[in-house]
């Protein structure tokens, strides 16, 4: 420090302050070690790739044969044939067993079960009326039906049976009109049955034929 710097920091009273700049130091850092880095996706990308190109081909797909695609086309008509042989054979079945039950059709040949049908059913209900009965005119129904329109008078001997002469008798039970009311009773139950019989097979008959016609139209519609 010269003269002229000391006088004039005792001068005016303030500490000396060294302004000379600190000497530079250079410090050697050593430069940061290389890290190699794998290239993932590049690799694995490219590693595909290569798979793709080393994949076999695959084989062509065979177009189906002209005999394949005709028998694939016969299919459905031939499952309609089939279920038209299968309904006329069950039809024809069905038939032949409702004739049958015509042909053999019977009821009961119990003679005195026909004679208390007719007591029960026919002179009872018109002597002394049926409270129970669905239909409010079946006692006069039952009246009327033992009068000579509707009973054999030939076979009745002379024997009167029209419930409208005999409703005060004694005797308003006459066996041999309750045999004769009995024997029609037994005609009716039997006409009835077979009755029943035939409507059971004009259905059957019908449902075949309709059954044979919607097949029919199914064929017609597959060609």
């Amino acid at each position: 420090m010269s003269n002229s710097q000391l006088n004039t920091a005792t001068t005016t009273g303030e500490p000396e302050v060294d302004e000379t700049p600190p000497e530079y130091t250079e410090i050697d850092t050593p430069p940061p070690a290389y890290q190699e880095t794998e290239a993932l996706p590049e690799e694995s990308s490219s590693r595909t790739h290569s798979d793709h190109l080393h994949e076999p081909p695959a084989p062509p797909r065979k177009s189906p044969s002209s005999l394949t695609r005709f028998l694939h086309n016969l299919a459905y008509p031939l499952a309609i044939i089939l279920g038209l042989f299968i309904t006329a054979g069950s039809t024809y079945l069905l038939v032949h067993h409702i004739q049958q039950l015509i042909a053999t059709a019977a009821v009961d040949s119990d003679q005195q079960t026909w004679i208390r049908a007719a007591l029960t059913q026919v002179y009872e209900p018109c002597y002394h009326g049926c409270p129970n009965c669905i239909e409010p005119e079946y006692a006069q129904d039952a009246c009327r039906r033992t009068t000579a329109g509707n009973l054999d008078v030939s076979n009745l001997g002379g024997v009167v049976c029209d419930a409208y002469e005999i409703w005060n008798w004694t005797e308003k039970y006459p066996i041999v009109c309750l045999n004769a009311m009995g024997e029609l009773l037994k005609k009716e139950a039997l006409e009835s049955k077979k009755r029943g019989y035939h409507n059971l097979l004009g259905l059957t008959v019908l449902t075949g034929r309709r059954q044979g016609i919607g097949q029919h139209r199914q064929i017609a519609k597959g060609e």
